[in-house]
């Protein structure tokens, strides 16, 4: 059923929350560190600072963002009918993450489904669009989805050209359920995947295809990410933008209809180049990158968050959720809030 405002599968996002590591490193000190002149990371696009987790997990951090979420929805652990986690990189293979999360939240007994979503930085997304119609369709009343990176621990600082991008944080909404005539939702939705990029950002080891007993030097260096940002930079420039036009095409809806942007905060220079391709003005994007850097998985539900406690997001809007990411994936959804 599609309402008169277009959405398509009926929900709302009720709590929103983000959690970020007290400590942060400036661009100051990243030049610093890499022994290279003031400016130098904020020249390769870097952000002015990013916070990197010294002690804990990133399921801990996935639950401090959970409570704050959980709090501003006026619900508690055991409320919740479903827990996703939507993250590029998980604490650890087996199990989910999403259990991690859960028993972080006390919720050991109650058997309350929770499992993982990964589509790299669009997990978030990618998530919600997963699990949009049971939603919608009241099989899942209250849905949480949370986002958590740790970045800082997969860095390979002999290519600064990409280490100085990534931060490290967690992110958190719930999704409400809502009546079927109700004009909050979702009004549309698009991912596409170009696998020809599937090598242009890899972290190779923590699967099957790269072990200790292939080496402890190969093995320790598929720790590290690795990017070619070039290449992906091209492949994504290709298809990005007739992606969009199929992607507002579908919500039946031109640029000039849509109230924000909130983009995957891959890099300064992409979100530039993202204002330049939609010809909006600069307000009309949530530009969260130089407070936070890339973190992954986490930027684009953090932004999300930073825009409805500020007050830039405001209900009755349209709203444009969109990035890329590694795959060489792209996705998007439009929202009325």
């Amino acid at each position: 059923m599609k309402t008169t405002s277009g959405v398509t599968r009926s929900l709302s996002i009720i709590g929103t929350g983000m959690y970020v590591p007290e400590k942060f490193v400036s661009s100051s000190e990243v030049d610093k560190n890499l022994d290279r002149p003031e400016g130098f990371s904020l020249k390769l696009s870097g952000p002015n600072k990013r916070h990197v987790m010294e002690e804990g997990s990133s399921s801990s951090m996935a639950a401090k963002a959970a409570y704050i979420a959980l709090k501003e929805a006026g619900l508690e652990p055991s409320d919740i009918n479903l827990i996703i986690s939507a993250s590029a990189v998980s604490e650890q293979p087996i199990p989910s993450q999403a259990a991690l999360v859960a028993r972080h939240l006390g919720l050991s007994g109650s058997g309350i489904p929770a499992y993982d979503v990964n589509a790299t930085c669009l997990s978030f997304l990618a998530a919600i669009d997963t699990f949009s119609d049971s939603i919608s369709a009241g099989r899942y009343k209250h849905v949480l989805v949370i986002s958590s990176e740790v970045a800082s621990r997969g860095l390979n600082w002999d290519d600064p050209v990409n280490a100085v991008l990534f931060g490290d944080g967690a992110a958190a909404a719930i999704l409400r359920t809502e009546p079927e005539e109700s004009d909050l939702g979702i009004i549309s939705s698009l991912f596409e995947t170009y696998p020809e990029g599937a090598d242009f950002c890899q972290l190779r080891s923590g699967g099957t295809a790269l072990r200790s007993q292939h080496g402890m030097d190969k093995f320790l260096k598929g720790e590290k990410y690795e990017m070619d940002g070039v290449s992906a930079y091209k492949l994504t420039a290709k298809v990005f933008p007739d992606f969009l036009k199929r992607l507002l095409n579908s919500a039946k809806l031109g640029m000039d209809e849509i109230d924000l942007v909130i983009p995957h905060q891959a890099s300064a220079a992409a979100l530039d180049h993202l204002v330049s391709l939609l010809e909006i003005p600069t307000e009309k994007i949530v530009n969260i990158y130089g407070d936070y850097g890339n973190q992954i998985a986490a930027s684009l539900p953090t932004a999300l968050h930073i825009a409805r406690t500020t007050g830039k997001m405001k209900e009755g809007m349209t709203v444009l959720l969109a990035g890329t990411g590694a795959g060489i994936t792209l996705g998007g959804m439009v929202i009325k809030v």
